[in-house]
C-alpha cells in the first residue's frame, strides 16, 4: 500500500469515527417528550395556529400543538414529541361542517371534450334534485373511451351543487379504504395522529351519513362487491362509479354506457386538438 493510500484510509477512518461520535452525542441529546393533551403547560403565545382549510368543528377543541424542534449533535432536527389525545379531542363526524367548497380532483378536465353531450345530460338528470336517498350512477365502457373524463367534466360543470367532491381510486378494497381515510384526514387533521386507516375510513363514512350535498367519484372500480358495503351504509348524497365492467351494476344503480366516439365527433376531436379550430371547415371533411 502506498503512503498516499494509507493517508487517505487513515483520514477516512478518522472522519468515520468523528461522525459516529457526533451521532451518539446527538442521539443522547434527543430524549425529549412533550405531552400534548387536556392538561397543557403554560404557553408563551408563540405557537402557530393550524389553518382550518374550510372546515369547522363544534364541540370540545382538539389537542393543541407545541412546536419544539430538537437540535442534535449533527445539527439535525428531530421531532421527539409525544402526542396524547384525550377524550373529546377528536370531533364527532356530525359536528364537522365544511365552510367552503372542497374537492380533491386529480387534475383539471381537458379543454377539448366532444361527442359526450348526451351522456353528460343523462348523468346530470340522474344526479339532479334534492332527494334524500343516495343516488348512484355508473358509467361503464371500454378502457380509454373517456369515463373518468366525463366524471371530471361533470364535477366542474355542476360543482355548485356540492359542498364536497371527493375522488377515490377504487380498483380494490385497500384503495377505497385509503381514499375514505384521506377524506377523514382532510376534514379533521387530528385523526391522522391516532386513527388507523380503517378507523379513519369508518369516521369518514359516518361523516357522509350525517351530511348532504356531497359527491363521491369512485373511479376505475373493478368489482361491484368491493363497493356494496360502502353504498349500503350511505343514506344521502351522490356517487359516480366509473368502470370497464358492464355486469353486476344494473340491479343497484342506474347506468350510462359510454361507447367510442362516432366518426364525426372523432374528426372534431382530432381537428380541435391539433389545430385549435372549433369546427371542421368543408375542405377537411
Amino acid at each position: 500500500m502506498s503512503g498516499e493510500q494509507a493517508e487517505r484510509d487513515a483520514r477516512l477512518t478518522q472522519e468515520t469515527r468523528a461522525g459516529r461520535d457526533a451521532y451518539t452525542a446527538g442521539r443522547d441529546q434527543t430524549i425529549v417528550s412533550v405531552a400534548i393533551g387536556a392538561e397543557q403547560p403554560p404557553t408563551t403565545g408563540a405557537e402557530e395556529s393550524t389553518p382550518s382549510h374550510g372546515v369547522s368543528a363544534s364541540g370540545p377543541p382538539a389537542a393543541a400543538s407545541v412546536n419544539m424542534p430538537v437540535v442534535t449533535g449533527d445539527h439535525a432536527y428531530v421531532d421527539a414529541r409525544t402526542i396524547v389525545l384525550g377524550e373529546g379531542d377528536i370531533p364527532r363526524p356530525q359536528d364537522v361542517t365544511i365552510t367552503s367548497r372542497m374537492n380533491n380532483l386529480p387534475r383539471p378536465p381537458v379543454k377539448v371534450f366532444v361527442g359526450r353531450n348526451a351522456a353528460m345530460a343523462q348523468l346530470a338528470r340522474a344526479l339532479a334534485g334534492r332527494r334524500a336517498a343516495v343516488v348512484t350512477q355508473v358509467v361503464h365502457g371500454l378502457g380509454g373511451v373517456g369515463k373518468s373524463e366525463l366524471a371530471l367534466h361533470y364535477s366542474r360543470a355542476y360543482r355548485r351543487r356540492y359542498q364536497l367532491v371527493w375522488w377515490i381510486t377504487s380498483e380494490n378494497k385497500s384503495h377505497i379504504e385509503a381514499g375514505l381515510a384521506a377524506l377523514a384526514f382532510r376534514l379533521s387533521p387530528e385523526i391522522a395522529l391516532s386513527f388507523t386507516t380503517g378507523d379513519a375510513a369508518a369516521w369518514a363514512i359516518a361523516w357522509l351519513q350525517s351530511h348532504e350535498r356531497w359527491l363521491l367519484i369512485l373511479d376505475n372500480a373493478e368489482n361491484p362487491e368491493h363497493l356494496w358495503p360502502l353504498l349500503g351504509q350511505l343514506e344521502s348524497g351522490r356517487l359516480i362509479i366509473t368502470t370497464r365492467r358492464d355486469i353486476g351494476w344494473h340491479e343497484r344503480a342506474s347506468c350510462v354506457r359510454l361507447d367510442v366516439l362516432d366518426s364525426e365527433s372523432a374528426a372534431q376531436l382530432i381537428v380541435r386538438t391539433t389545430t385549435g379550430l372549433r369546427t371542421i371547415v368543408p375542405e377537411l371533411r
